[in-house]
């Protein structure tokens, strides 16, 4: 990879996270297809890799990740998802049944993600975004 991480795990914008979730979601449908299609462990590695594009500054989506850089990407994320967990708990709360449908939406989730940063206060969502 040879490339310079984009930020600190610690200082991840809130915008950088909603891309990253959104690509660990579509790496885990991936991969969670490959035991009836084997056929979908070939998408979930240009997933990874753009999200390591994300991560680390100067990293170009046409260069393919090793393995060990792979797992690595996915500890990274990892510790952002823990992190993130630990920090805000109520990003990570069910809302009940009447939101089933609407969590396997990948932008109603992250738009509730907000909502649930913000209190619903319209005015303070650009400012979750950096």
């Amino acid at each position: 990879m040879g490339c310079r991480s984009a930020c600190r795990l610690s200082a991840t914008p809130f915008g950088m996270y909603l891309q990253l979730s959104n690509y660990f979601r579509l790496y885990l449908q991936a991969t969670a297809e490959v035991a009836n299609n084997p056929e979908a462990a070939e998408r979930a590695e240009p997933i990874l890799r753009r999200a390591a594009c994300i991560l680390y500054e100067g990293m170009q989506d046409t260069e393919p990740l090793t393995p060990a850089e792979q797992l690595t990407v996915l500890h990274w994320l990892t510790g952002l998802f823990t992190m993130m967990a630990r920090e805000h708990s109520h990003l990570y709360q069910g809302a009940g049944d009447a939101d089933t449908a609407a969590a396997t939406d990948m932008r109603e989730a992250m738009l509730a993600q907000i909502r649930a940063l913000t209190g619903g206060d319209i005015t303070k969502e650009q400012a979750k975004y950096r």
